[in-house]
Order: C-alpha cells, then sequence, then structure tokens
C-alpha cells in the first residue's frame, strides 16, 4: 500500500556535545514541538533547532535527504550524520522543494 503525503518538516536538530553530529528527521507538527521529546532525555536540555525546511512529502522528502547523504557516503547512526550543517541545508534545499 501507498503511504499518504505528510505535509511537515524536514529539520535539523544539533547537540554541542556532539559538534560534528547532524539529525536530520521529520516531523508533522512543527520542529520546535519535536525538539521537545529530545529534550526530555537531556539533562541539560542542550538540543536545539539548527534549520528547518517546510515540506509537501515529508516521508518521500526525509528518505531522499537520507539516501543523499549515504550515497555521498556521510557517516550515519539512523538518522544522525556526521557532516558540517551547511552542507545539510544545501543537500536539504536542493531535494525539499
Amino acid at each position: 500500500p501507498s503511504q499518504q503525503t505528510r505535509y511537515g518538516y524536514i529539520y535539523i536538530i544539533k547537540n554541542a556535545a556532539w559538534p560534528d553530529w547532524c539529525k536530520i528527521g521529520l516531523t508533522t507538527t512543527s520542529p520546535e514541538h519535536r525538539l521537545s521529546s529530545y529534550q526530555t532525555g537531556a539533562p541539560f536540555r542542550d538540543y536545539y533547532v539548527r534549520f528547518s525546511k517546510e515540506s509537501s512529502d515529508v516521508t518521500v522528502d526525509e528518505a531522499s535527504v537520507h539516501k543523499a547523504l549515504i550515497g555521498l557516503n556521510y557517516e550515519s547512526n539512523s538518522e544522525w550524520f556526521k557532516i558540517p550543517c551547511t552542507d545539510a541545508i544545501t543537500i536539504i534545499n536542493r531535494i525539499v522543494r
């Protein structure tokens, strides 16, 4: 079965404890709302939204961004990628229209 098209945001979340890593994910609410779920597991509440972009189909766009980053050989661990944020933003902006 095909997945339903969902409007939302592709976002980058950062944490100073891992300066070389960016979490690239999706949310159908708001990036700030999604961020709150990360803060519950962080004693210093030090995650922050570095970037977000509206998407008319977050499921397809997130998968495309992840596939592009893996194809470019960026180290990854699930939705976390070892990439400079400026590079991740460039790739997101190229894919998410």
